[in-house]
């Protein structure tokens, strides 16, 4: 699809919401919305994308789609894990570092969510000791979402079948996430079945290809963000009626097309670039130095590890994620593309064996 800036630096705010959220959680108490935020683009985004690939075959259409995924996310994604788990145990010990491990695996399988709602970890637990890997459960719902749509879609080739189906499975899920939320669940808020409805808005948006240039209502969508980042505080009700307000905003950013020029900016933009690196990095980083330290960290030690997020983060962009998101070779071979990310996953798996039995 065609780039938007835009839609870029709108990745730049939901990522600088979420590290914002972690470190300094007592400012940008609402912070954590970021992550909706992200879903309402992925759906966007991905759709927007299936929907220029419509024409192939069926055949070719799937292939590219899941080859396209395993470039994007693959790559960084099982580096983080592994380096994660190894600081752990360099810093952390062989008890922490063989629980990093064991959830390490969760996460190459993309099923960590279901992994730390089983496990009952609360994910709004501050100045508690949690998992290192805990972020990986929003990649997880992305990759669940990611790996059914695409059928979903092609299998649904009338426009109006494929729009019903997204409101039909959205509004089901809105609904089962206010069930949950009620009725105080701890499921609710890592769910994928509570969180689907959000990267359904995202596709609605793409598949009614709705557009109004409007800078107003822009430029109107993120300061709202930004304030109900300082207002929200985990005790709102998530993913329920508040997570609609935050969807339903980051949506009126995207069909304001290309009318903001602060978040089309080249250092919004560049943020957004690395988003996902930065989104990987950022908590394992965190974490291990709070519980490495033993106590909460000074400002100037938050200052400092962001500038190493930084550092690390445009590391593994630079010279990970965008050699392979680019490589020509895997463009053309998407059976080996497939191959080597299978392949990956089995290796990151058998190295975690390895390390849970060394430490």
């Amino acid at each position: 699809m065609r780039f938007r800036a835009d839609i870029q630096g709108l990745r730049a705010l939901a990522v600088l919401l979420v590290i914002g959220h972690h470190f300094f959680p007592d400012s940008v108490t609402g912070g954590f919305f970021g992550v909706d935020v992200f879903f309402v683009i992925s759906g966007y985004i991905i759709t927007s994308t299936l929907m220029e690939s419509s024409s192939k075959s069926s055949k070719k259409f799937l292939l590219d789609f899941y080859a396209r995924r395993v470039r994007r996310i693959l790559p960084s994604a099982l580096v983080v894990i592994l380096l994660s788990v190894i600081a752990t145990c360099v810093l952390l010990g062989s008890i922490t570092g063989s629980d990093t491990a064991r959830d390490g695996v969760f996460a190459s399988l993309f099923i960590a969510n279901i992994h730390f709602n089983s496990s009952a970890i609360d994910y709004f637990a501050a100045g508690l000791p949690q998992p290192i890997l805990q972020h990986y459960w929003s990649l997880a719902i992305e990759e669940q979402f990611y790996l059914l749509w695409p059928l979903i879609f092609f299998f649904s080739r009338k426009s109006t079948i494929r729009v019903i189906a997204v409101i039909t499975l959205s509004l089901t899920s809105f609904v089962y996430a206010i069930v949950e939320i009620s009725s105080a669940s701890p499921t609710a808020y890592l769910s994928t079945l509570t969180r689907v409805w959000e990267l359904g808005i995202g596709t609605a948006v793409a598949l009614l290809n709705f557009r109004v240039s409007n800078r107003l209502i822009s430029y109107t969508s993120v300061i709202s963000l930004i304030v109900l980042s300082l207002m929200y505080t985990p005790n709102t009700d998530f993913p329920g009626f508040p997570a609609l307000v935050v969807a339903l905003l980051t949506c009126s950013v995207i069909i304001s097309a290309d009318s903001n020029k602060v978040l089309a900016s080249k250092v919004m933009t560049w943020i957004g670039d690395c988003s996902y690196t930065l989104y990987l990095v950022h908590w394992p980083i965190f974490q291990i130095a709070f519980l490495y330290r033993g106590t909460s960290l000074a400002l100037s030690e938050k200052i400092l590890l962001l500038l190493l997020l930084t550092v690390v983060s445009t590391v593994l962009f630079r010279y990970l994620e965008n050699p392979i998101r680019r490589s020509e070779t895997l463009k053309r071979n998407p059976y080996q593309t497939i191959a080597i990310g299978i392949g990956a996953i089995l290796a990151t798996i058998l190295i975690l064996g390895s390390l849970r039995s060394l430490v």
